[in-house]
């Protein structure tokens, strides 16, 4: 199953947080919607390594005529349209919110990534994450399933006070299938803020945690506040990430 369907992807403004996969979601997504000839626009509104961007010959801009010019010609090409405001080191700015309700019209599908996780496992957000598009369809939360066993310190954690204030846990202590299922379901981890649709993709997940599954899914039934719509679980890197199963929640 492609991704793009696991997740329930319609047209319109896809955006996404969390950790431990969330460009990696972005980058599959846009190959498989290029190889149908779609053409979308890929950004976020936050900041994104450049080296992850760069096969697709990204227009680096602050000036809205100018990218939206952009954005519609590659649309009307059938292409990506990839564009940043700025490049800074080794990472490139995103757009303007606002301005991505503005491009709707002009570009079928809008790919965001909408918060940083400095590539750690799990994160939580802080009060000013994520920085959803207003027009958002679509919301997707990732977290990493190989977080589960492991120590919940900076190592693998963003935000660790954060996590340790949802979570209950100390630091330190194991990362268990229920932490992961709370960061998720809790109106303040990593949908917080988010008003529409939400697909969880837990990454990372790899056969020998079949048995888990259902614990996990009991988990997150039991501390869902914010409506999750379906779970997906994924493995893989890059450009390269691959459905094992879904699983629906409402």
């Amino acid at each position: 199953m492609q991704l793009s369907n696991a997740i329930g992807l319609e047209q319109g403004i896809l955006a996404c947080a969390g950790a431990g996969g969330k460009t990696s979601l972005l980058l599959t997504l846009a190959n498989e919607l290029m190889a149908r000839r779609q053409p979308l626009l890929l950004t976020t509104t936050t900041k994104m390594f450049f080296h992850q961007v760069e096969a697709f010959a990204p227009l680096i801009t602050a000036d809205y005529v100018q990218g939206a010019e952009f954005v519609a010609q590659q649309a009307g090409q059938g292409q990506v349209a990839a564009w940043f405001a700025a490049r800074t080191g080794e990472k490139v700015v995103g757009l303007e919110p606002d301005w991505l309700a503005r491009l709707v019209a002009a570009m079928p599908y809008i790919l965001v990534e909408a918060d940083g996780a400095q590539q750690k496992l799990l994160k939580a957000p802080g009060l000013h994450e994520p920085v959803w598009p207003e027009a958002t369809s679509l919301y997707v939360g990732v977290l990493n399933c190989h977080a589960i066993g492991k120590p919940c310190t900076v190592q693998y954690v963003h935000r660790l006070e954060h996590v340790l204030t949802l979570t209950g846990l100390a630091a330190g202590q194991l990362v268990r299938l229920q932490d992961v299922a709370r960061l998720a379901g809790h109106p303040a981890g990593i949908f917080r803020g988010s008003s529409g649709r939400k697909v969880l993709v837990l990454n990372g997940w790899e056969q020998g945690m079949q048995d888990s599954i259902a614990a996990l899914l009991t988990y997150l039934r039991e501390f869902d506040q914010i409506g999750i719509e379906r779970c997906v679980f994924t493995t893989g890197y890059a450009s390269e990430l691959r459905v094992h199963t879904v699983r629906m929640l409402d």
